[in-house]
């Protein structure tokens, strides 16, 4: 139910109570109408005539009495119509109070979701970074390792070269030693003929 509603039996309700007001006033009027047109009565008619005219005034009283009775019991339903609207009116902006409550809580929500969303964005970029590095360190390390390789490579072929040449250097030593010693014979056997001629001469 809404508020034009509401609005419209409350002022049915008013005109109601007016209506009551006016009814019970104009009743009062009667009651002192009845009561002085019976007192004059006393004075100038007979008894049947005044109890006649009393009965049909009250008679007259009771129906309005009726209809002040049912318009109360109008009044008082309509009454508490009003005060149900006014409890579903407090209901209805009590929840609006918590609708409004919630959007606050939904928009607060919201934001810290964004910078939620903003760490983990910073976080991933951080991620990427590091990866990158170790990548990068990775690819440095496996070339350090390629490098120390071929070093190695290098250093066993040197060693390599280095023991050849160390085998041949005893090789043309050995040789030398031979050939000295051939010499040594060939200049023995020169000596022993210069020696012989020597003596010849």
């Amino acid at each position: 139910m809404g508020e034009q509603e509401r609005y419209q039996i409350e002022a049915e309700f008013k005109i109601l109570t007016d209506k009551i007001r006016d009814q019970q006033d104009l009743l009062n009027k009667r009651e002192c109408a009845l009561k002085e047109e019976a007192t004059n009565l006393k004075s100038t008619r007979g008894r049947r005539q005044v109890r006649k005219l009393l009965k049909d005034k009250e008679n007259q009283c009771q129906k309005l009495q009726h209809e002040v009775t049912s318009l109360r019991k109008e009044v008082n339903e309509r009454s508490t119509t009003i005060k149900k609207l006014k409890d579903r009116s407090s209901y209805y902006e009590s929840l609006e109070a918590k609708i409004f409550s919630l959007k606050e809580d939904l928009e607060e929500s919201k934001m810290k979701n964004t910078n939620l969303l903003q760490t983990i964005e910073k976080q991933e970029n951080e991620v990427i970074n590091l990866k990158s590095q170790l990548e990068c360190a990775f690819r440095i390390r496996q070339m350090q390792q390629d490098l120390n390789e071929e070093q190695e490579k290098e250093i066993l072929k040197l060693r390599e070269q280095m023991e050849e040449g160390r085998k041949s250097e005893e090789i043309l030593k050995k040789q030398c030693l031979e050939k000295e010693e051939q010499l040594q014979v060939e200049v023995n056997i020169l000596k022993v003929k210069l020696e012989e001629n020597d003596k010849l001469l």
